[in-house]
């Protein structure tokens, strides 16, 4: 490993690693909105073998230290890579920052939530609990999950001064060991902010070294699920003007309910570590509150993640939302419950705290 300006890490390139960087640059010339898949096939056509960690890398030197290219995130499809093409924008904020992510269709949509994993903080994390957690997402089909933000304890770079991505690396590798079938989007939470940018090593670099792994550079993010509306953040969403919520009781959400922001339907948060489940109703319309609890040794009651599902009619129109809560015990998957939420219709009210 090498180590470049702005606390980007990445491994010595080789003439072969440079070349295939300078190929992929020249066919984005070219032609643009392609997956890793249609790159290596366009490769393979030209007689130039290149395996697909090489591609991955190489695109990754691209998106992050080049900052030339941008990525679309898509639900069900593979990412697709972008040259940008004012060179105005290169290596600018609009592509550091630059985060999109669609619904393809409305078919499995299922996905698995998880938060506040604190990797590297040896007292919080816990490598089995999430290893066993994605293998029973496999078996019910899930094929994406949403990471919503502190993937990695600031508390690594306060206890020493030898930490820098290489290091992030090895303890993602164990994290990610069990996995490669389901791909995990995480967010930015305020430890993994610490380290992008007060400690300067872009975590996006992650994705060039981990398959089926995508920081998400951004604090919060939308998606529209069909006619659903889902918000996804690391803190408390309530608005433009508020945006931050420390929950200590369902009380408080009562109390403040005036300042949420009506645009969604769901709003889902990590940050907290408790878990809770609420909706309420304002100008007969019902919004509901998803927390989404530690997935560590933070949490206390065994409520461990979710997974959720949307239901359509025959029209595409969602029908009805289902929170699977897994519970634990000494990090085995020992039980779960489901609720179900009505989307544009009447719910009984919840109020489940965890």
């Amino acid at each position: 490993m090498s180590h470049l300006g702005d606390g980007i890490m990445y491994y010595n390139i080789s003439d072969r690693e440079f070349q295939l960087i300078y190929e992929l640059q020249y066919l984005f010339y070219k032609k643009s909105n392609l997956t890793i898949k249609q790159i290596k096939e366009i490769l393979d056509s030209d007689n130039k073998q290149y395996n697909l960690k090489e591609i991955n890398l190489a695109l990754n030197y691209l998106l992050v230290v080049r900052g030339n290219i941008i990525r679309d995130d898509y639900f069900n499809k593979e990412p697709i890579y972008k040259y940008v093409t004012d060179k105005y924008y290169h290596n600018s904020s609009y592509t550091k920052h630059y985060y999109s992510f669609e619904v393809n269709d409305c078919k499995n949509n299922q996905f698995l939530l998880i938060s506040d994993t604190h990797i590297g903080e040896n007292k919080l994390e816990n490598l089995k609990l999430l290893s066993n957690i994605y293998k029973y997402a496999s078996k019910k089909g899930v094929k994406t999950c949403f990471h919503l933000g502190d993937l990695i304890s600031k508390k690594l770079f306060d206890e020493s001064e030898q930490i820098d991505l290489k290091t992030i690396f090895h303890l993602l590798e164990r994290y990610c060991s069990n996995f490669e079938n389901i791909k995990t989007y995480s967010l930015m939470g305020n430890h993994d902010i610490y380290i992008d940018n007060m400690m300067q090593y872009d975590l996006r670099m992650i994705t060039g070294y981990l398959n089926n792994f995508y920081i998400i550079p951004r604090k919060a993010f939308s998606v529209n699920f069909a006619d659903v509306k889902i918000h996804f953040s690391h803190k408390l969403y309530l608005n433009w003007l508020i945006r931050e919520k420390l929950l200590e009781n369902l009380e408080q959400i009562e109390d403040d309910k005036m300042f949420y922001n009506h645009e969604f339907d769901v709003l889902i948060s990590g940050h907290l570590h408790k878990g809770f489940i609420y909706n309420y109703e304002k100008d007969d319309e019902q919004q509901l509150l998803l927390g989404v609890p530690s997935t560590s040794n933070l949490s206390q009651n065994g409520v461990v993640a979710y997974i959720v599902s949307l239901e359509y009619d025959q029209l595409n129109n969602a029908q009805e939302l289902n929170i699977e809560v897994l519970k634990t015990e000494n990090s085995e998957i020992v039980d779960s419950e489901t609720i179900n939420w009505k989307l544009h219709g009447k719910n009984k009210l919840l109020k489940k705290i965890y």
